[in-house]
């Protein structure tokens, strides 16, 4: 075989030429396959805990023992520290084969090509191929991921923002399941930038975001049935939507948890310090409402959206404070 430009030709033409850009990676991968004569091709990156996840993967094999795989790739994760790779003889589907893994370093960040089933004659211009080949492909990918990420968050706070809301909205709705939906707003903002310049009133936002995030995470790290800890979705979002407007969707909680969780919201955005030297009332303004499968959100967003600036009244005079001095 010609290990030639040839190779990096036509594999760049399958995932440059994919619209989709993880479409055009299992494409690679399946190139690969043939190129190499392997049965699989399957791609890992490393994670947080330095364990080795599945990124993408093409198999010819209905049988073929990935957990095995993968878990031999974790036992031997020291040793690619300082190899490029490493392959040696392994019983798969009661047979014994070749897997080779190879290391790939993209932007300092370790990836691993794991090749099952493999030709025993590859020698190492195919690996250094592969390894050109799925650093380019790899970095396309991960660019193309941080630039969705830039698209769907608020630069201010580093929450979603309104954008990925609108989506999530949308896609909500057409599958009709049913969510807590929850709108936020600061109180007295704008007599926090007027008085103390914008760059109290962007700190009120930002630590604001940082509460909600901590009631309403996203995301949380658990322990899985084998002992990995593992990061889940804990089925609750919280979006920037405007200035000092928020918006919670929370797939997980009933309304009542959501309540209670507000309320200490509620405590420690009055405790905010801004780093100014006055003592100024803060406070966050919410309302809450149930999306039901039958519901319209513009239905739900409106009561949510009522709820609010009646409670914005409330504080107003509870506090005895004129709005018109906002």
């Amino acid at each position: 075989m010609d290990y030639n430009n040839s190779f990096c030709y036509e594999i760049m033409k399958l995932v440059f030429g994919n619209s989709n850009i993880y479409d055009g990676l299992r494409n690679a991968l399946y190139f690969i396959t043939k190129y190499t004569g392997s049965l699989d091709a399957i791609l890992y990156q490393k994670d947080i805990d330095n364990s080795f996840q599945m990124m993408s993967f093409n198999s010819n094999s209905e049988s073929m023992d990935f957990n095995n795989i993968t878990s031999i790739l974790n036992r031997i994760e020291k040793n690619l520290t300082s190899r490029d790779y490493i392959n040696f003889d392994v019983q798969i589907d009661s047979s014994i084969s070749r897997i080779v893994y190879l290391k790939i370093i993209v932007d300092d960040n370790i990836y691993v090509l794991a090749l099952p089933n493999m030709q025993k004659n590859m020698n190492n211009k195919v690996f250094d191929l592969l390894k050109e080949v799925l650093g380019i492909i790899i970095s396309k990918v991960k660019k193309y991921e941080q630039m969705l990420y830039d698209s769907n968050i608020d630069l201010l706070t580093g929450i979603n923002n309104r954008n990925l809301y609108e989506k999530q909205i949308k896609y909500l709705d057409n599958i009709n399941c049913q969510y807590v939906y929850a709108l936020f707003d600061l109180f007295r903002l704008k007599y926090v930038n007027d008085n103390y310049g914008h760059l109290a009133g962007d700190m009120y936002i930002i630590k604001t975001a940082e509460v909600l995030k901590k009631y309403f995470p996203q995301y949380q790290y658990i322990t899985d049935s084998n002992g990995k800890i593992i990061k889940a979705d804990t089925g609750s979002s919280i979006y920037r939507i405007g200035g000092d407007e928020f918006a919670l969707i929370d797939q997980s909680n009933s309304i009542e948890l959501i309540n209670d969780r507000v309320q200490l919201v509620r405590k420690e955005v009055e405790d905010l310090d801004l780093g100014i030297k006055d003592k100024i009332v803060l406070g966050i303004n919410y309302g809450v409402s149930y999306h039901g499968v039958i519901d319209n959100i513009k239905d739900v967003s409106v009561e949510a959206d009522k709820m609010l600036r009646d409670d914005k009244t409330k504080m107003y005079k509870k506090l005895g404070i004129d709005r018109r001095s906002n």
